[in-house]
């Protein structure tokens, strides 16, 4: 390349080949490395687990009030399926992929949470009256207006995968100052969210869509390390320690 460059002139530029990046290999497990600041005042953690075998993820979308996100208000969880499409167009080394979410479910950790979603329950928010700490499938095919949820939906997505100081990194695409989601290709992002750490090559499983990760843990024997984990993305920032790759 340098050579191409040395030897060329205004007239007779150099010819460089565009790189194509390797394919993402998603599967794995993968956590927010600090509290991350959302439109509305709202701040988030997020979890992804991903299997590129049978092309399914599931996420946690932790919200909280406070910028240390030691104040939780609602945690959403969605599962389903995602595809490549092929290299971005607009963003170096990175993918374009399709997730496809089937379904969602809501955890409310707060009473002004719980308040506004009783209130939202005509327009489809749930089967039954909400409490704290209860989780509650999200209707298809109805949603939920007050969170901004409509079930079944799919992202477009762009993701990019790198490594820095021993971490494996996974960006995902940034979400619009508006807050809304990039639900139409055109609207498919161009730059990149905080990257994600890589805590494990394997997903950790989850048995029942129903269950939060807290149940899951307790009732399907998880080990003692990914219960400390998923209280620490329930409880606080999940920005005071990096994982390594086990």
């Amino acid at each position: 390349m340098c050579r191409k460059i040395q030897t060329s002139n205004e007239y007779d530029p150099p010819k460089l080949h565009r790189h194509h990046p390797h394919p993402s290999v998603l599967s794995g497990s993968w956590f927010s490395n600090r509290c991350e600041t959302r439109p509305h005042g709202l701040f988030v953690t997020r979890y992804y687990g991903f299997d590129d075998s049978k092309q399914t993820f599931r996420g946690y979308y932790n919200h909280f009030a406070d910028e240390l996100c030691r104040q939780p208000m609602f945690t959403i969880y969605v599962t389903g399926s995602y595809h490549r499409r092929g290299v971005s167009e607009t963003l170096t080394d990175a993918y374009e992929y399709d997730f496809h979410v089937d379904e969602a479910a809501v955890t409310p950790k707060d009473i002004r949470t719980v308040n506004n979603l009783n209130h939202d329950k005509v327009a489809g928010c749930g089967y039954t009256t909400w409490t704290v700490g209860k989780e509650q499938v999200i209707p298809t095919n109805e949603g939920c207006s007050v969170l901004g949820l409509s079930v079944p939906y799919v992202e477009y997505e762009v993701v990019k995968l790198d490594r820095e100081h021993h971490n494996n990194l996974l960006y995902l695409g940034q979400r619009p100052s508006q807050g809304n989601s990039p639900t139409s290709p055109e609207r498919r992002p161009t730059s990149f969210q905080p990257p994600l750490i890589c805590c494990s090559s394997h997903v950790l499983s989850k048995t029942s869509p129903n269950m939060t990760p807290e149940s899951q843990s307790a009732s399907s024997g998880i080990s003692t390390s990914y219960s400390v984990i998923l209280e620490l993305l329930s409880l606080t920032a999940v920005g005071w320690f990096l994982l390594p790759e086990t």
